[in-house]
Formats: C-alpha cells, structure tokens, sequence
C-alpha cells in the first residue's frame, strides 16, 4: 500500500512538474489537430501577424511531438506571386498557445505590431470611401480586390513605404477594368490613389480634386 501511495504521488508531481494536471484533480484533456489549427486560425484573426487577410493564409498540418501540433504557414495563397518559404508553427496541445519558429529553428512566441492594420481593415477603409460606394451602388459589376501588400521586411525596415494594394474596377465577364487603385499604409492608415496615367501616387484630396476637373465617376 504505502508502495503505491508513492507512486501515485511521484505521477501526480510528474503532471504538475509539465503543467498538464487540470483543475479537477485529472490529467488536462489535450486538444486535436482541428482544434489545433482552429486555435492558430483565430490568433491570425485576432492579430494581423501577417498583412494579409486571415482568410488568404494556407495552414498545413505537421506532426504532433511534445505535446504539440506543429504547422506551417503560407501567406501568400490569395495573392497572384510567388510564395515565400512557409512558416513553421506550433500550438500547445493543452494550453493552445502558439509560437513560431524563429531564424535559429527555436519557438517562440509571435511578436505583432499594434500599429498593424489588418488586409481586412484596410480594405473596409477603402469600401467606406464615399467614391467607392456610390460606383458599387451604381454598377453591380464593380469590385474591390487586394492585389498587393507589405513584406515583413518592409514593415520592419521602411514603414512609411508598407502599403497594401487595392484594385477598384469592372468585372465586365471576359476580363475586368481597373477604375482606381487604392493604396493603404499599413502602420499608420495614410491612403493614397495612383494615378492611372502618370503612375505616382496622390493624396485623397489631390484625388477628389482630379476627379471634380474631370466630372469622374464617383461624383456627386
């Protein structure tokens, strides 16, 4: 008896020691690999770690080892490029945390910058402009799309050129006509529209001012 009560003892130590023992006095339930990948899916919702919209990041499952799902992720599945090397990921069985693996191959947890503005803000930015929506509520055939953004580099390095792309125009069936481009800084909201002709960027005013000269579509 007094055998077995130190085993039990030395078990129980043992699950505390790894931060598995659940508050009911019993081993914590471990999650599966789709709760797993849902838990990473909702972190990329809640933090824009990549400026890309969640919805564009492909999560590949890996193995499970350590009590642990690891994953790998490309950022770049909506966009019409070249894909960058995936990211390796890991989500705690138990716990749900996430980390990512850095340049030495070691995990840890994910650094987002609060000033990141989501792809999904920004492009509700763009959908909120007065322009955009009396063309959308003109033409049926008008669209919005996202068609670049910022490399990690290009946060890191040169903020006030991290922008996201946005293509305004017609979906005419056969092929499609670009309206406006929309450019949305990605730090610090600053939006800028391309000039279709000369091809440099302007202020939204500058803009808006093109357009009443030119009795443009979007006017009032």
């Amino acid at each position: 008896m007094h055998r077995r009560i130190v085993t039990c003892a030395v078990v129980a130590a043992l699950a505390v020691f790894f931060g598995v023992w659940g508050p009911s006095g019993g081993l914590a339930a471990e999650m599966t690999q789709d709760q797993a990948a849902k838990a990473l899916a909702d972190f990329f919702v809640a933090k824009p770690y990549y400026p890309v919209a969640a919805a564009c990041l492909k999560i590949t499952p890996g193995e499970y080892k350590n009590r642990g799902f690891a994953f790998t992720v490309d950022a770049t599945d909506c966009l019409d490029e070249e894909g960058g090397k995936p990211d390796s990921w890991r989500v705690d069985a138990v716990t749900g945390e996430v980390f990512v693996q850095n340049a030495k191959g070691k995990y840890q947890a994910p650094v987002v910058d609060a000033r990141l503005v989501s792809a999904d803000a920004a492009e509700a930015l763009v959908l909120a402009l007065p322009e955009v929506q009396k063309e959308m509520k003109a033409h049926k055939n008008a669209f919005l799309m996202l068609e670049g953004h910022p490399d990690r580099e290009t946060l890191a390095a040169n903020p006030a050129e991290a922008f996201y792309d946005f293509y305004f125009g017609h979906d005419m069936g056969d092929h499609t006509t670009r309206l406006w481009t929309f450019r949305v800084n990605a730090l610090n909201r600053e939006m800028l529209v391309t000039d279709p002709v000369e091809g440099t960027d302007v202020s939204l005013e500058a803009w808006r001012k093109t357009l009443e000269e030119d009795g443009a579509p979007g006017q009032k």
